[in-house]
């Protein structure tokens, strides 16, 4: 499962618009702002989860499921240089 926060979290890490990641998705624009605006469980559907990561996965998003003392979050594979 990935969140709110952590869409927002990823997108903010590339630095992409709400449009780039709906461009590059099969969620509307609208439907992922809304999705945004929760910090924890989204009302978007499994499928529409799965699609948003496989995204941001391909553009090196690591999601971090969280522990005892940290919320999930994400962070961004370095890209060899």
């Amino acid at each position: 499962m990935i969140t709110g926060r952590q869409i927002r979290m990823a997108r903010a890490a590339l630095k992409w618009k709400v449009d780039d990641l709906a461009g590059k998705t099969d969620t509307s624009w609208a439907r992922l702002q809304k999705s945004e605006k929760v910090n924890g469980e989204t009302s978007l559907s499994e499928e529409a989860r799965a699609d948003i990561r496989r995204v941001f996965e391909e553009a090196g998003v690591i999601f971090l499921n969280g522990t005892d003392d940290c919320e999930p979050g994400v962070t961004v594979r370095k890209v060899p240089t």
